[in-house]
């Protein structure tokens, strides 16, 4: 089909010949980029099968890979004694000329085909004509098609598949009327599969509904063709079907055995191929997710077509099909999720998601075929291990059934002789996967032979497997030489995920697998760091052949760093926890990394009283400058501990949210001016040449009472530094003296003095408009969370001791350890005065 490439598949084929001397078998083969080399084994392997040649399908005919594999294709077949013909896929290149603009005159481009080729030798004839198939009408006319024929001067055999037509299915008399006199036979395509949009078998191998078009083709004295297939499933290039495949093969083939039909082909990469999926052809990174010769192969079905092309050339019933080799030739197969209860859970990033259509028709079942010699005798019997054993005797001749009950893990089938010896068993491939381990519900089937002996039970998880990466030379091409390949190489920048920016950010994280990008890219700058003298973060860069001078460990104009921002954490408020863990403990390695700045003998740590409160700002401004710096390169040195902080910052596609804005330089200065103020205020308040006791008065009082401390803080300064929290009233104000005093004086009276409670300077300018937005309430709350966490002391706290921070993340400058300012009752103040 249009965009496949043209896979190379040998799919299962026979066609009666009728028209011809004796019966001849053939295998449907797409036409590609695939070398000489590949070209040469493909040939060999089916002809070793018994297969008499290959059905081309050809779709834009235009394309230079056509000529080019039909050059060395032809030659090759004609010196070993193989047939080919040509298979016009109109439908593909009617797909083909709406989008590229190629191929746009259908049957017509075909013409330099037959001018080069119908006369060769390997060109299979019928009554010494060159046959012609097509896939579909095309949506062409009868006039289209005998105007073709006319130019060709009608020197052909032609056989279409023209099954999309009306009538065609109920052969009917208008249709042989329309189509009679082009056709010199007729194939149906439909009906190799299970019923799907109207077309198609009424069950998984059913023949009933081939009965109609035969009879009308034959009525005219024209021959059939029907369909085999194992099964259909595609899910690429915007098509996601699954056909049931389960028994469809055994029970097609004998169907045909029985009925004496003239079957012809199937097509690929469908996932019913049988021979190579050559990697020249087959690397778009979605077929490969499904269809791949080192974790897919369906050779195990080989066996099966070789025994039935011998019968069905010597006209056997299926009772006397004979392995080609030894007593036993067989396979199973089965499906790699338990399709009951899998949940893959990306639905909405795609189609490529989805269920395909027809999901509902699969089961969890494991499927058989055996083959046992008509002359093997009595007492043989197979058993297939699932959640039951399934146990049961074997007749000469074909043998298939399925077992239900498939369990997660490893699948085995046994042949045991009459002695009670398991002389063949099938084991391995990839395991059955209770989850959805390549995140599609992949409904291709693990095919596997039959080996001599009773073998291990065993499976490669698909984790472990690495089954969706495409290597070699034909795929994309791999970044660097790593611990092997992974799916994340396959991706490129058409790739749905990256290209739809409404995807929300977890899915487009995952459905490009950047979690094993990471991994794999972290793995090798961890054994080979500094390659070339590159920092971690180039390093990276260039291992993915990113853009140079990425040097992250420099402080750039702007950093997201507003996680609370980000609509991820909105989204998923579980998870949000899970970030404060990674921000304490940025903080921690922060507090190591301001131990050293400080250490440093150029750090301007210059806060004493003497200085000036633009001397102090000034020194904050730039240690904050030191240590952001600093710190920001330990975050992206490329060690470990660091390796798995950003980890923890970027996985799950958490900075990744489109509708998340990066904050403005201006807003940027808003939050570091209310950290460097939240930190400066209070300290100018102690520093001050001007004695200030700033303090946090609780006054015990709930909030809805009015002045409780009147008698030692007038309305004034009490209105000042006025703030309830947590339905208290404290006060921030100036504490001079709490004690109320009397002496005698000279006159015989007494002197008095109130308790001495002032308004600290310019605590009327902290409303929020100014010094970095701080306001009263800033600092007391601040204040009293750190005096409560600090077991009523004003004591800084260890920044390393991750505990301690653990509302830093929610709170800022409010959480505990942020602001010093003592607090405390009247009468623990006065203590403390005193």
């Amino acid at each position: 089909m249009f965009g496949l490439k043209g896979v190379a598949t040998l799919a299962v084929a026979a066609v009666l010949g009728h028209k011809a001397a004796a019966k001849a078998v053939f295998a449907h083969y797409m036409v590609g980029t695939v070398t000489q080399e590949h070209v040469q084994k493909d040939i060999d392997d089916a002809k070793a099968l018994g297969f008499d040649g290959f059905v081309l399908n050809i779709g834009d005919a235009t394309q230079s890979y056509v000529s080019d594999t039909l050059s060395y294709m032809f030659p090759y077949a004609e010196s070993v004694g193989f047939k080919l013909y040509v298979s016009m896929d109109v439908y593909t290149s009617g797909a083909a000329c709406y989008k590229i603009k190629t191929s746009c005159n259908g049957p017509f481009d075909y013409q330099w085909i037959w001018d080069g080729y119908k006369g060769s030798s390997a060109y299979y004839q019928v009554d010494g004509k060159a046959l012609i198939s097509t896939f579909s009408s095309g949506g062409f006319h009868n006039t289209n098609w005998t105007e073709w024929k006319n130019g060709l001067a009608n020197d052909m055999f032609f056989m279409p598949d023209f099954d999309e037509t009306d009538g065609y299915y109920k052969a009917a008399d208008a249709w042989w009327d329309y189509w009679g006199d082009i056709v010199d036979g007729i194939l149906s395509w439909e009906t190799a599969w299970p019923v799907r949009k109207g077309l198609g078998g009424l069950t998984a191998g059913h023949v009933s509904v081939d009965v109609l078009p035969m009879t009308g083709a034959h009525n005219c004295s024209k021959p059939y063709m029907m369909g085999l297939s194992p099964l259909q499933y595609k899910n690429a290039y915007g098509t996601n079907v699954y056909r049931q495949g389960d028994l469809n093969l055994p029970k097609r083939m004998e169907s045909i055995l029985q009925m004496e039909p003239q079957p012809d082909y199937n097509d690929g990469p469908e996932s019913h191929y049988i021979g190579n999926l050559w990697v020249e052809q087959n690397n778009d990174t979605q077929p490969w997710f499904y269809a791949n010769q080192e974790y897919w192969p369906h050779t195990g079905w080989q066996p099966l077509v070789a025994s039935f092309i011998d019968a069905y050339k010597n006209g056997m019933k299926p009772s006397e099909m004979t392995p080609q080799s030894s007593q036993v030739t067989g396979a199973m197969w089965y499906k790699t999720i338990l399709v009951d209860s899998v949940a893959c859970g990306y639905e909405s990033a795609s189609q490529f998601y989805e269920k395909p259509d027809g999901f509902d028709k699969a089961a969890d079942d494991v499927w058989w075929a055996i083959i046992l010699s008509p002359h093997a005798g009595t007492g043989w019997k197979y058993i297939v291990s699932g959640e039951v054993d399934h146990e049961n005797a074997l007749s000469p001749g074909f043998n298939w059934g399925s077992s239900a009950g498939k369990v997660a893990g490893a699948q085995k089938l046994q042949v045991i002789n009459p002695s009670g010896d398991v002389v063949m068993s099938a084991t391995g491939g990839l395991c059955v996967d209770s989850g959805c381990p390549n995140l599609l519900y992949n409904s291709n089937y693990q095919v596997l032979g039959l080996e001599d002996g009773d073998k291990s039970k065993e499976c490669t998880a698909i984790s472990d497997a690495e089954d969706t990466s495409c290597t070699g030379s034909g795929c994309k091409t791999t970044v660097f030489d790593g611990n092997g390949p992974s799916a994340w190489r396959n991706v490129d920048c058409t790739w749905f995920s990256v290209e739809n920016a409404s995807i929300d950010a977890a899915t487009r994280w995952n459905t490009i697998f950047t979690e094993s990008a990471w991994t794999d890219l972290n793995q090798y700058w961890l054994g080979h760091p500094h390659e070339g003298g590159l920092n971690y973060s180039n390093g990276i860069s260039n291992l993915v052949h990113g853009p140079e001078h990425m040097d992250c460990s420099v402080m750039a104009d702007s950093v997201g760093c507003a996680l609370t921002k980000i609509p991820f954490y909105a989204d998923n408020p579980l998870k949000l926890s899970n970030s404060k863990d990674v921000t304490n403990a940025l903080v921690g390695n922060g507090v190591t990394i301001i131990k050293d700045v400080i250490a440093t003998d150029s750090t301007p740590v210059q806060l004493g009283v003497e200085n000036t409160l633009e001397t102090r700002l000034d020194t904050v401004v730039q240690f904050w400058y030191s240590t952001i710096d600093s710190l920001n390169e330990s975050l992206f040195n490329g060690t470990s501990a660091s390796i798995d902080i950003l980890h923890n910052l970027m996985t799950d596609g958490k900075l990744l949210e489109t509708s998340f804005q990066v904050p403005s330089d201006q807003e940027i200065t808003q939050i570091v001016e209310k950290a460097i103020f939240g930190l400066l205020i209070p300290l100018t308040w102690t520093l001050s040449p001007d004695t200030h006791n700033a303090v946090v008065v609780d006054s015990q009082s709930t909030c809805d009472k009015s002045s409780p401390l009147s008698a030692y803080i007038s309305s004034s300064v009490a209105k000042s530094g006025y703030v309830c929290y947590n339905n208290n009233i404290y006060y921030l104000v100036d504490v001079v003296s709490l004690d109320r005093s009397c002496e005698s004086n000279s006159q015989g009276g007494q002197l008095c003095r109130d308790p001495d409670v002032r308004e600290l300077p310019g605590i009327g300018a902290l409303d929020g408009s100014s010094w970095g937005g701080i306001t009263v309430e800033d600092l007391v709350v601040g204040a009293v969370n750190t005096w409560t966490q600090q077991s009523n002391t004003s004591a800084f706290l260890d920044p390393s001791d991750i505990g301690a921070l653990d509302d830093i993340y929610d709170q800022g400058i409010r959480s505990a350890g942020v602001v010093h300012i003592p607090v405390g009752t009247i009468s623990e103040l006065k203590k403390s005065i005193n």
